[in-house]
C-alpha cells in the first residue's frame, strides 16, 4: 500500500502520481494528511525502525511533490501499537488520529493533541465518548472550520452504510485558552458553544446525519455545550514498561513517570502504590529483586522531586501475576508477551476525584493466558431489534451486538 497524490486542475483530477521514496517503502503507508500550507507531510507507515505497528511520521516539502527525509512523531504520539488516520486542523496546531495504545476504550480510540512552541506534539488526550466507542473508531476529521468536524460511522438505523455526521463543538483551542498553564491544567477549561436551537447538551452526536451517497451539506440540529468531561479524561497514567534486565527508567518510561509526578503535585491528597513485575526469565528470587528495584527507580525519581516519601508505597511481585503469557502452549518463547510483563503497575490511593484513571496494560489476544481470557456466549439473534430482553441472565449483565444483518444479544 502506497501514498499518491492528485492534483485539481482546470475543474478536473490529475493523474495520481505516486510519492518518492522518502514516504512509500516496501512497507505499508496507509494514510496521510497535508498541513494547510501545503509544507508538511503527515502519514502513517509501518516501516523498520518505528516504534510500534504503524507508527505517524512526518516529511517537510521540497518540491511540488517531492518530500525530505521522514521523522517519525516520536514517543509522545507513537506507541507500541498502531497509530492511524492523522488529520491537521486549519491552523496546524492540533493532531487528531487513532490508536490502539494510549488509553482506549476498545480497539482504536480518536485521540488529540497540541504543537508545543518547541515544534513537539503534546500528551495526545482520548476525545471521550460518545466519539470513540468499544468498536474501532477511525478518521475523525476536524475539518478546516471553526467549528466542524466529520466523522463516519454506522448507527442502529444506518444499515450497512456508513453515515457522515457533522459534529459541531468548541474548537479545540479553546480547551487550552489560558496560556501559561501546564498541559494538566489546561485540561480542565470548560469548552462552551452556542446554543440556536434549545437547551444545551452534553450529547456530541444527537446530530441530524445523511448517507455518504447524498451530497447535501450536513448540518447539526444544535450546538451542543461540551464540557471536557464528556471528550475525556483529564489524567491519564499508564503503566510503566522496562527494557530486559533493566531497573532504569528508559526515555518512553520518563514520559510516564513524570505524568505522575505532575499528578502528585497537584493532588497532594493522593498517594501512589507501586508494584515492579518482571518476565519469566531468570531464577525467581532474581526476578522478585529486579521487580523491586524497578519500583524502587520510579519511586526515587519521584522523592528526588520533591514527591513525600509516606505518600508513596512500594511492592515487589517478581514474575508472578504477569499479564500476558512468557511462553506458547508449545512451549517456545512468547518475547511480545514477555515485553509487556516487565512493567511497574500503579494504584493511586485516598482518590477523590473521578477524572483520574490508570489505563491498563493492552495485551493482544494471542497473548492472554487461558485463565485470563473471557467468552461471549450469543443467547440469541434477532433480524431486528427486541424491545423488552432480560438485563441479566445467570448472575452476567446481557449486551446487544448489532451487526449488519441482525441484533445479537450476549
Amino acid at each position: 500500500m502506497d501514498i499518491y497524490v492528485s492534483h485539481r486542475k482546470d475543474g478536473r483530477w490529475t493523474r495520481a502520481v505516486k510519492l518518492n521514496n522518502n514516504i512509500n517503502t516496501k512497507y505499508t503507508e496507509s494514510h496521510a494528511c497535508v498541513s494547510r500550507d501545503g509544507s508538511r507531510l503527515y502519514f502513517t507507515s509501518d516501516r523498520k525502525g518505528g516504534i510500534g505497528g504503524l507508527d505517524i511520521y512526518m516529511a517537510e516539502r521540497i518540491s511540488e511533490d517531492q518530500w525530505g527525509t521522514a521523522e517519525n512523531l516520536g514517543h509522545s504520539v507513537n506507541t507500541y501499537y498502531n497509530e492511524e488516520s492523522p488529520f491537521l486542523t486549519n491552523d496546524d496546531q492540533w493532531l487528531f488520529f487513532s490508536s490502539q495504545g494510549h488509553n482506549t476504550m476498545g480497539g482504536y480510540d480518536i485521540f488529540f493533541c497540541n504543537r508545543t512552541p518547541e515544534g513537539s506534539w503534546d500528551i495526545p488526550m482520548n476525545i471521550g465518548y460518545p466519539v470513540n466507542t468499544t468498536d474501532d473508531d477511525l478518521f475523525f476529521n476536524p475539518g478546516w472550520e471553526k467549528d466542524q468536524a466529520f466523522y463516519a460511522m454506522k448507527t442502529e438505523d444506518s444499515g450497512e452504510y456508513l453515515k457522515i455526521y457533522n459534529v459541531q463543538l468548541s474548537y479545540m483551542e479553546e480547551l487550552f485558552a489560558e496560556a501559561g498553564t501546564s498541559e494538566y491544567e489546561k485540561q480542565q477549561e470548560e469548552v462552551v458553544t452556542d446554543s440556536s436551537a434549545g437547551e444545551a447538551s452534553n450529547d456530541l452526536m444527537a446530530l441530524t446525519s445523511e448517507s455518504v451517497t447524498d451530497p447535501a451539506p450536513l448540518v447539526a440540529t444544535q450546538k451542543p455545550k461540551v464540557t471536557f468531561s464528556s471528550l475525556g479524561i483529564y489524567y491519564i497514567l499508564n503503566n510503566i514498561l522496562f527494557d530486559y534486565n533493566e531497573s532504569s527508567i528508559n526515555e518512553k518510561a520518563m514520559r510516564d513517570v513524570e505524568r505522575i509526578y505532575v499528578l502528585m503535585r497537584k493532588y497532594q491528597e493522593i498517594g501512589i502504590e507501586l508494584m515492579g513485575h518482571t518476565d519469566a526469565r531468570g531464577a525467581r528470587e532474581y526476578n522478585l529483586k529486579l521487580s523491586d528495584k524497578r519500583a524502587q527507580s520510579v519511586a526515587n525519581y519521584l522523592i528526588s522531586n520533591g514527591i513525600d516519601t509516606d505518600r508513596i508505597s512500594v511492592m515487589a511481585a517478581g514474575e508472578s501475576d504477569h499479564v500476558a503469557i512468557n511462553q506458547y502452549e508449545d512451549g517456545s518463547d512468547a518475547p511480545e508477551g514477555r515485553k509487556l510483563n516487565r512493567h511497574v503497575s500503579i494504584r493511586i490511593t485516598n482518590l477523590s476525584s473521578d477524572k483520574i484513571r490508570v489505563a491498563e496494560i493492552f495485551v493482544p489476544n494471542d497473548l492472554i493466558s487461558k485463565e485470563d481470557k473471557g467468552y461471549t456466549v450469543i443467547l440469541f439473534q434477532s433480524t431486528g431489534r427486541i424491545a423488552a430482553t432480560p438485563e441479566v441472565f445467570l448472575d452476567e449483565q446481557v449486551s446487544m451486538i448489532s451487526t449488519d444483518n441482525s441484533y445479537m444479544y450476549t
